[in-house]
């Protein structure tokens, strides 16, 4: 039978209408079952349980029924022959051994060969002919994701390594014979897990992560094994995997997964109460579920994980027995309903018409195809031998790439080429620093976490293991040339003599602790942490005693990655040390330096209590250094480098990049770092930090504690603190309620959200420092844009009138930023007035602005308005070219830093130099986005030899940041230097993904 006839019998269109029908059976269900939940919200998780399991098996019954309903099978050929002869000759009317056979004929299986607009047929019915396919596909692919995840959790099963005596098998064996469990149980530990997990159904086994062993008290191990062996003996896991069928099955209704999830809460509450009520530790076993609730992902949905979310409704019941999660609301059931019936529709009206070529897909595979050719490329460049090899990091960041563009295939070939150029070529360090060996080993210790993220886990552990036995980076030829020279000025007479101390210089402590650091980071992510744990033993004996800062930021370092690879106790006295040598530094800058990076290894360690006394016994100077610290620990920010725009403000109150690591976490210690701040004496030091303060709560989610911490801000005023300014100051209190104000709207407080934001407007206002007044006023708009577009144009056209009155170059930095808002929010005639209000000397603040704008039109599809705009300001820059001669290589404007906000007086003008390279750059940049890619590219190839490379540089990032991954490539290839070309290329790995995401985006197609 061929898949047309497949697609033309009864079954095929009965099990169409099946799947329709299923819209208004679920939502029945579902209504009945949420009302089940509601009267039994005081009955205990078993009874729960029960209910949730009958209305699962329910609702997976419910198509067989349906189906068995809808079904109705055609007549057999010779019956039909008959009925066709009797219709023919006119025969007598049909004998009763017809009748039947032409009954049965299905009514919804109407003849083919009528038209969609035919009287009497079902307007859908040719869409229907289409649902069973979607739901067999589905289907299959739901069973083969959970086939993966059977052999997913077997792997896990094989990597574990056998307990089978010990304190740890015997409380196995204890707690299961206490609880009836016939059959044995295994324990084992396995790297690959972070939380306990029980696998297998025929020959269960509690997987035990390796903190488990090493870190856990017995009274955690024995609640953990008690609550997996409670799975066990109510035979969850059958019930498990029954599930995983019934969503295998039922997959594209949302019923199914709510009632999957409703029996996944009650089976670990049954279980929590299991361990409860054996225990008695109510208290202890709420803190262990709350720890294991940031340790990471678990076994995936094919095992029974312990800390399986929501771990906030087991936790809340744990401590008072009420259980408040997932009781959906009459608004929540009428939803569910909706949700259905409008499922249904939209798979019907999905298929009414061919969906439109997929865009997105397209421009991926374009980048895919783009990055890979480019890591060929960079693996046949021939490098000299001086220069340096960056051959290796760029393959680095192609890989990286290609993993974001879900390349991993990609990616791993990319690492593969790496290891050919490494092979071999690995360096044994003896006591001379090699920064192209540097570079070697830089880029494949990089490349493990590269491998890891593209899912080769073990081959990441196998290559970390040949790096650590290759590159010998703790050789004792570092120490002892160290001991050597010493010993020999002994002998000269040079020095006293006395027992030499065996240290390495500070230069050699940096270079051993870098190369360390990156070891020691990726085996413990990979849950290496024996092999860590010897890692740093030895470079803190490498290393030396902690004298000068250098060396006591290094060893503090190293305590806080040995308390994460498991060793507390040396750990913490690493820190001890670190502290003692910090502390005792005469020069100010290089104390503050070394206390801040203490106080963040305190706290990544799991100390607060040290980094705040520490902070408590500075002067303001060092105690805002070292409150920096502790929320560097608490956050990630993506972009912690060097930040610098000469032609803006560069306010970073609130960065946007700043994000807590773990929200739980930050909302529990925040509030307690805040506390340690008020009490110092130090208004700066309050206001600066509290700032950060407040961006990090309203971003774990604490808008409440983020409005607490934001009213309690002191009143800073640039007025009482003369001399040069050095930061921000009236704009920090009303910049804080508009970051809480941001926070409540994106939670969809809308009300609050608008008396919070009319407070920081009135505050802004009330600023006597006109500067202060500017920066208050350009991040509330930036933070209404999203949600509040009038006010933000409001708040924005205040500031451009004030700005207006300003000198330079604060007028035209101001203008710069207030433009960026107006063409944020759309109103792009508003933001061209302003654009034309600029200044044109040096030029480079309306060049920043125009960019903006250039950038925008292009999102919007205006190409001919974009390049319009961009020769505008190439026209503009190019006249200001020969006035300056380049800057030296390494200057830079002076910066200090305000707690984790960099910087920048916006009242000073840039040195000539420094102008002249950033104007040339931006030349560059406008050029290849007012011409075609060839052009300007042959026109950078005729520029003279000290440009040339620098211009096909810039070009190359602009095409890539623009799409044109063809025209960027040709730009790097035209680059003479190796070591530049390998700089493009990286930067070209950088931005084609995210100009895969631009291209992609409706607002372009």
């Amino acid at each position: 039978m061929t898949l047309a006839d497949g697609m033309n019998s009864p079954a095929w269109t009965a099990a169409g209408w099946t799947m329709v029908h299923l819209g208004w059976i679920g939502a029945s269900i579902g209504l009945a079952f949420v009302a089940a939940r509601r009267l039994l919200g005081a009955a205990s998780p078993e009874a729960r349980h029960g209910v949730a399991v009958a209305g699962l098996a329910l609702w997976t019954a419910s198509p067989f029924a349906a189906f068995g309903l809808l079904y109705r099978p055609m007549p057999d050929a010779k019956a039909a022959d008959r009925v066709a002869v009797a219709a023919t000759v006119g025969a007598a009317p049909m004998s009763l051994e017809v009748r039947p056979a032409i009954d049965r004929r299905p009514d919804i299986a109407l003849d083919r060969r009528e038209g969609p607009g035919t009287p009497g047929r079902p307007r859908f019915e040719g869409l229907v002919d289409w649902l069973p396919g979607v739901w067999l596909a589905g289907s299959l692919t739901t069973l083969g994701l959970l086939l993966a995840g059977v052999a997913g959790v077997e792997r896990l099963r094989r990597s574990g390594v056998r307990v089978e005596d010990g304190p740890v098998a015997d409380c196995c064996e204890r707690l299961r014979e206490s609880l009836g469990v016939a059959r044995r149980v295994g324990v084992a530990a396995c790297g690959r897990v972070v939380t306990p997990v029980l696998v297998g159904v025929v020959r269960p086994l509690i997987l035990l992560p390796p903190a488990a062993l090493s870190g856990w008290t017995m009274d955690q191990v024995e609640m953990a094994l008690l609550h997996e062996l409670a799975h066990l003996r109510r035979r969850d896991n059958l019930v498990a995997l029954a599930q995983r069928l019934a969503e295998a099955l039922l997959f594209f209704h949302p019923l199914t997964w709510w009632l999957s999830a409703w029996i996944g809460l009650e089976r670990e509450l049954c279980c929590d109460r299991l361990v409860v009520d054996r225990t008695g530790r109510r208290h202890a076993y709420a803190e262990l579920l709350a720890g294991l609730a940031g340790a990471g992902p678990g076994a995936g949905r094919t095992a029974l994980a312990m800390a399986e979310h929501p771990l906030t409704t087991r936790i809340r019941w744990i401590l008072d027995k009420e259980e408040r999660s997932m009781r959906l609301t009459l608004t929540e059931g009428i939803g569910l309903v909706l949700a259905a019936v409008l499922g249904g529709t939209l798979t019907l009206a999905t298929y009414a018409v061919p969906p439109p070529k997929d865009a997105r897909e397209a421009a991926g595979n374009a980048s895919r195809q783009a990055l890979r050719r480019m890591a060929d490329e960079v693996a046949a460049t021939p490098v000299s031998g001086k220069d340096e090899d960056g051959r290796g990091n760029t393959l680095v960041g192609i890989a990286k790439a290609q993993v974001k563009l879900g390349d991993r295939d990609g990616a791993l070939a990319t690492l593969r080429l790496l290891e050919g150029l490494s092979e071999g070529q690995m360096p044994k360090l003896g006591g001379k620093i090699d920064a192209r060996a540097w570079h070697r080993v830089s880029s494949v210790v990089s490349s493990l976490e590269v491998r890891r993220d593209a899912g080769d886990v073990d081959g990441a552990r196998a290559a970390l293991k040949r790096i650590v036995h290759d590159f010998r980076v703790f050789d004792d030829k570092v120490v002892r040339g160290a001991y050597d020279k010493v010993t020999r000025l002994m002998d000269e007479g040079i020095v006293a003599k006395s027992e030499p101390q065996r240290q390495v210089s500070d230069e050699e402590a940096a270079y051993l602790a870098e190369a360390s650091i990156a070891l020691i980071d990726q085996a413990i992510a990979l849950g290496e942490t024996g092999l860590a744990r010897n890692l740093i033993h030895r470079a803190v004996d490498a290393v030396g005693p902690p004298q000068g800062p250098t060396k006591a930021i290094i060893v503090g370092i190293l305590g806080n990655y040995l308390v994460k690879a498991g060793d507390r106790a040396d750990g913490r006295e690493l820190l001890e040390r670190s502290r003692r040598a910090s502390v005792a530094l005469k020069e100010p800058k290089a104390r503050s330096a070394a206390l801040s990076f203490l106080a963040q290894s305190q706290f990544e360690a799991g100390e607060l209590d040290e980094p705040l006394a520490l902070a408590g016994e500075l002067p303001p100077e060092d105690m805002q250094r070292v409150y920096a610290g502790v929320l560097a620990g608490l956050a990630d920010e993506s972009n912690r480098g060097f930040w610098w725009d000469p032609a803006g403000m560069n306010i970073k109150i609130g960065s946007p990049w700043l994000r807590p690591k773990d929200r739980a976490r930050a909302r529990h210690v925040l509030p307690r770092i805040a506390a340690a701040v008020r009490a110092t004496g130090d208004a700066r030091t309050q206001a600066r930090t509290l700032v950060s303060i407040v961006s990090l709560q309203a971003r774990a989610g604490d808008v409440a504690g983020a409005l607490a911490t934001a009213e309690s801000s002191p009143d800073l005023r640039r007025a009482d603190f003369p001399g040069p300014s050095d930061g921000y100051y009236d704009a920090l209190k009303p910049v804080a309620f508009a970051l809480v104000a941001s926070a409540m709207a994106d939670a969809g407080d809308a009300d609050s959200a608008a008396s919070t934001f009319a407070k920081a407007e009135v505050l802004a206002r009330a600023i006597g420092d006109e500067g202060q007044k500017i920066v208050a006023q350009i991040v509330i708009a930036e933070q209404e844009a999203s949600s509040r577009r009038s006010a933000a144009l409001a708040v924005a056209g205040e500031a451009i009138a004030t700005a207006l009155m300003q000198p330079e170059p604060r007028r035209s930095r101001a203008l710069t930023m207030l433009a960026a808002v107006q063409i944020g929010v759309g109103d792009i005639s508003a933001a061209e007035r302003t654009i034309d209000a600029m200044r044109d000397n040096p030029g480079l603040e309306k060049a920043r602005a125009l960019s903006i704008l250039v950038s925008h039109l292009e999102k919007e599809g205006d190409r001919a308005a974009a390049r319009s705009a961009a020769g505008r300001a190439l026209a503009m820059l190019e006249a200001k070219l020969p006035d300056a001669p380049e800057p030296p290589r390494n200057g830079v404007m002076t910066m200090q830093a305000i707690g984790r906000d960099t910087f920048l007086d916006f009242d000073k003008e840039l040195p000539p130099p420094i102008a002249a390279h950033e104007r040339k750059g931006w030349v560059e940049r406008f050029r290849a986005r007012s011409l075609d890619a060839p052009t300007v590219i042959r026109l950078a190839k005729e520029l003279p030899a000290e440009r040339r490379d620098a211009a096909l540089t810039q070009i190359a990032g602009t095409l890539a940041t623009s799409g044109d991954a063809a025209g960027a490539m040709d730009a790097a290839r035209a680059i003479e230097s190796p070591s530049t070309r390998m700089a493009a290329f990286s930067s070209l790995a950088y931005a084609i993904p995210l100009s895969r995401d631009d291209a992609s985006s409706p607002s372009r197609r």
